[in-house]
């Protein structure tokens, strides 16, 4: 597990959620069991607050506009856990065209919209595949501005670990690699922006 960073602080956003994430469909549903993806986590060193199973855990942007206050919070920074729903990649009509691979670039997704204590406002276009990306992505298609939200494992090679005696964790090839990326660690990605 990552160390946390003392620096930051989750933000508890049970009032907000609107939807529980098993009841997602289509594009948005869930494939694993989620299991990094409920209760308290810490990725790339930071804390998250995600909700619990059975009860509605995540927002959904849809048509509404969701307004979420900070309770007078401070902050100098604020990193989403995101993500938008798989589209399939159409390269030509009759050639892959049924692959949710995340390639499409730069359709407009969403607005963030930060209100500050004196009433001004900066607002952020979130655009698939820089500042968010869909859950399940095919090679090389990862987010340019955002990173998945589980980070990189470092483990010994299948030659260390079998001249150490020890039972080999990984095929060989991968084994030999010494690392997985974070978007290789799991088959869905939260992403963090």
């Amino acid at each position: 597990m990552n160390p946390v960073t003392p620096h930051a602080h989750p933000l508890d956003l049970t009032a907000y959620y609107t939807i529980d994430r098993a009841e997602l469909t289509g594009d948005l549903r869930p494939l694993a069991d989620g299991s990094y993806s409920y209760g308290a986590q810490i990725w790339r060193g930071f804390p998250f607050l995600l909700g619990n199973t059975g009860s509605p855990n995540v927002i959904l942007l849809d048509e509404t506009a969701i307004h979420i206050s900070l309770g007078g919070l401070k902050a100098n920074y604020l990193l989403f856990a995101h993500v938008v729903e798989d589209r399939l990649t159409n390269y030509q009509p009759g050639l892959a065209d049924s692959e949710a691979d995340g390639n499409e670039l730069g359709h407009h997704v969403s607005d963030y919209t930060l209100i500050y204590e004196d009433g001004s406002q900066v607002t952020t276009p979130i655009q698939r595949r820089f500042a968010i990306q869909q859950s399940r992505v095919g090679w090389g298609a990862s987010a340019f501005m955002a990173v998945p939200a589980l980070g990189p494992e470092i483990f010994n090679t299948v030659t260390e670990e079998f001249t150490a005696s020890r039972p080999v964790s990984r095929e060989y090839g991968q084994g030999e690699a010494r690392v997985d990326a974070g978007r290789d660690r799991s088959r869905e990605h939260i992403w963090l922006y």
